[in-house]
């Protein structure tokens, strides 16, 4: 039986080929980004859907995208190259791609903890310009 089921996010925005005649011939491709289990490293793995499935991840995917898609393993060949890709029957969508947002303020405590550090770092430059001052004062220019 060829059946496969892949998790990850897509490492690009999905390639979206619009057929004029025969919407069940509308075509997306994308390469999904797998994590290797206890590994840091990731496969890429091209996949194609065709039709409504396709569409839906033309509109709906990004590159950064979690995904996880069923679907059975297919080998063509191209420019005389033989090539493998998932052709999904199915996928899910996930969390969109992580960004780095800056969290906002969480609790009391994350508060206070700002409070302190802001005061020391004012202390020490304080510190930094009285002796400044004083070795101004000693060492005259």
């Amino acid at each position: 039986m060829n059946s496969t089921q892949l998790q990850g996010r897509l490492s690009q925005d999905p390639r979206y080929t619009k057929h004029d005649s025969d919407d069940s011939k509308d075509r997306t491709w994308c390469v999904l980004a797998v994590n290797r289990i206890n590994s840091e490293d990731a496969d890429f793995i091209p996949f194609v859907c065709w039709g409504k499935l396709a569409r839906a991840v033309a509109n709906h995917c990004k590159k950064g995208k979690e995904v996880t898609l069923q679907g059975s393993i297919r080998s063509r060949m191209v420019e005389g190259v033989p090539r493998m890709e998932v052709r999904a029957h199915n996928v899910k969508f996930g969390a969109d791609a992580k960004k780095n947002q800056v969290p906002e303020k969480s609790s009391p405590a994350l508060d206070k903890l700002e409070e302190l550090i802001s005061a020391q770092i004012k202390a020490a430059l304080t510190g930094l310009a009285e002796k400044k001052e004083t070795l101004s004062e000693d060492c005259p220019l």
